[in-house]
């Protein structure tokens, strides 16, 4: 087992102090209201906002701010997934917009975590491969092949795992470069660097335009339910009975988030022209975005509006994938993990409104 895949104690804390070190340490939880008294939530995620991203992050600007008491949430952007999960057991936001594998991994390895939620189900991301040297998924552990991931043992890692287990291929055999950042990755796909790499369905169609290239694995095909993006909070923070109130009130706006985004492309395409961090978002109309909306909407099943794909059972279908990326090196205590009671009380709150 790969000492850099999992996380232990001692990383943890070693990566805990660099927070505090680049400032973000406190930078979150303290923002408790604004001038008119009302309660700004810390929300810690990642840099980038694309198609599946664009509800939550409407929802947190947006919908948070019409529930009484509540403004919109204070949302503090880091690099990477994992210091999103780092600065939430720091103490420094609230909720964290985190992946279920390091959040998982740093529960193994003692940070007291709940998963509260999703920002979204699945993932916007499919395998887009070179169609002459990878024709199906089987060939992407061809000898010679160079398949380009984010990094060993995170959950680019594990998209490709099932597809080559299906295949009857042994994942071993994967020629692996790590490459961080899907535009640095199309690059490298476009130069012949490698043959194979993760991207976002919103650049996908661009990198197809450009090349002899093929989209060989969709997620949401492969694995029938995929809670990959989760909302988390510590343990302790949760059982403040001042701020429960706060996470049911962030996870029902994000539920409103999924509904109004299902139901209507133009409030979808008005929030991606706004939140999304591509160059040309204001350049994009409804029937420009119509395709990526119906494909997140209808066959990844981005947005459940009761968030019902979040569960203990779909959580666990998914440890054996991350166990063989060595990602996960043992079992973790799911039910203890996963706290179902915020969502529950947040689809109370929207049959209220119903």
């Amino acid at each position: 087992m790969r000492m850099s895949a999992s996380l232990s104690r001692r990383v943890l804390l070693r990566n805990l102090a660099g927070v505090a070190a680049g400032g973000v340490l406190g930078a979150g939880a303290c923002r408790r209201g604004d001038e008119s008294g009302a309660r700004r939530i810390g929300v810690h995620t990642v840099g980038s906002t694309l198609g599946i991203h664009t509800p939550a992050i409407a929802a947190w600007s947006e919908l948070l701010g019409e529930v009484p008491g509540y403004g919109p949430a204070t949302i503090t952007r880091l690099d990477r997934l994992p210091v999103v999960t780092q600065s939430i057991i720091s103490g420094a936001g609230d909720i964290g917009d985190g992946d279920i594998l390091t959040t998982l991994r740093a529960i193994r390895a003692g940070a007291d975590l709940k998963i509260i939620g999703l920002s979204y189900h699945s993932t916007g991301l499919v395998i887009v491969a070179n169609k002459g040297r990878v024709p199906r998924a089987a060939d992407l552990a061809a000898e010679g092949t160079v398949v380009a991931i984010n990094s060993r043992g995170d959950f680019t890692h594990v998209l490709l795992l099932k597809p080559l287990q299906d295949a009857g291929v042994d994942p071993a055999r994967l020629n692996i470069l790590e490459i961080g950042g899907s535009g640095d990755r199309m690059r490298a796909l476009l130069a012949g660097r490698v043959h194979a790499v993760p991207v976002h369905l919103d650049q996908a169609a661009e990198l197809l335009a450009q090349g002899d290239f093929h989209v060989i694995v969709e997620p949401w095909q492969v694995f029938p339910a995929f809670p990959c993006a989760v909302l988390l909070c510590r343990g302790a923070w949760l059982a403040d009975p001042a701020n429960r109130p706060a996470a049911v009130a962030l996870v029902a706006a994000t539920m409103r988030g999924f509904r109004r985004a299902n139901a209507d492309l133009d409030w979808f395409t008005d929030r991606y022209r706004t939140y999304a961090t591509r160059p040309d978002r204001e350049k994009l109309d409804a029937e420009t975005l119509r395709p990526l909306w119906e494909t997140l909407r209808d066959r990844v099943r981005a947005w459940p509006e009761r968030m019902e794909l979040l569960t203990p059972e779909a959580i666990q279908a998914l440890v054996p994938f991350f166990r063989q990326a060595e990602a996960l090196p043992d079992d973790v205590d799911i039910e203890q993990a996963l706290d179902m009671t915020v969502m529950d009380d947040a689809r109370r709150e929207l049959d209220r409104d119903a």
